[in-house]
């Protein structure tokens, strides 16, 4: 019995002397934060006026190695406020949280990682300027402009995808038709500050603000139709950042004013799998919660 009071007390005096790693730290540890490498903070969200807008970055080299409550300092200047917490979501993106921002955190051998232009790439470019006539007219629109900023392609579910670098809080992708690969569709992704995570772009309301999937159906929801595919916000978060250098909202479809179709509208396309109840008292109910009366 006494040894074993003995032994609590010497546990007790190690504990305290080298406390359990907190799970925050252990991430940090495990992303390799230490002095010398190379960060990228993507500034996502703010809870205070502060001269560094949205969508701004920090980049460089690490001054010293990164800690909770500590702020994080760039060689050759620059700095965040103490770090309150640093979290990874279930996609692999990690956000850095301060007493004033929520900071999206690129390692910069994630930025630099696997994503290269490949011959598929411009395998692609060739299809659609062979075929630019039969595409859509926002394609038709955009393809001069946009040719040179596409960055990688990839297959999803049959389907072969073309993106576009990063602009800020939006990307840029071409998608192919499923009965017909030679003809490819537009896609937008934004990245909400709301919830901090990538979503669709399918159109824009008559004033102008954003749409979160098909708002006519019924079964839509405001929050969960908008949610990407996680091969697509696997990809998106391996994209290299690049701000301002085209436009994401010109080419997305306009809802338009009362009888008035805007721009693109009839290229208005979202699918989503929508759940139904077989039971037809709890189908009436659905209905009821759905349409809100």
């Amino acid at each position: 019995m006494e040894n074993n009071g003995f032994n609590k007390i010497i546990n007790n005096v190690n504990e305290q002397r080298n406390p359990p790693m907190d799970s925050r730290e252990k991430l940090i540890d495990k992303l390799a934060l230490k002095a010398g490498e190379e960060i990228t903070l993507i500034k996502r969200s703010s809870n205070s006026e502060t001269a560094v807008s949205i969508g701004s970055e920090m980049k460089g080299k690490l001054v010293n190695n990164v800690h909770l409550n500590q702020p994080i300092f760039f060689q050759g200047g620059g700095n965040t406020t103490g770090i309150k917490d640093i979290y990874e979501k279930q996609n692999g993106q990690v956000f850095i949280q301060t007493a004033t921002s929520v900071y999206e955190l690129i390692r910069q051998a994630q930025a630099d990682g696997n994503l290269e232009k490949v011959s598929g790439l411009q395998k692609t470019l060739d299809i659609l300027e062979s075929y630019l006539m039969n595409q859509p007219q926002s394609i038709r629109d955009m393809f001069q402009e946009m040719k040179d900023k596409f960055y990688t392609t990839i297959e999803i579910d049959g389907k072969n995808f073309m993106f576009a670098q990063l602009n800020g809080d939006s990307v840029m992708a071409l998608v192919s038709d499923e009965k017909n690969p030679n003809k490819y569709k537009t896609r937008v992704f934004r990245f909400s500050g709301s919830d901090h995570q990538w979503k669709s772009l399918p159109g824009e309301r008559d004033d102008g603000t954003h749409m979160k999937g098909d708002e006519e159906n019924p079964l839509h929801h405001y929050v969960q139709s908008a949610k990407l595919h996680k091969d697509i916000y696997k990809i998106i978060n391996k994209l290299p950042q690049k701000y301002s250098h085209y436009s994401v909202i010109r080419y997305v479809p306009q809802q338009g004013i009362k009888e008035e179709k805007g721009h693109y509208w009839e290229e208005f396309e979202f699918k989503e799998n929508y759940l139904t109840l077989k039971n037809k008292e709890w189908a009436r109910f659905q209905d009821f919660c759905q349409k809100g009366v």
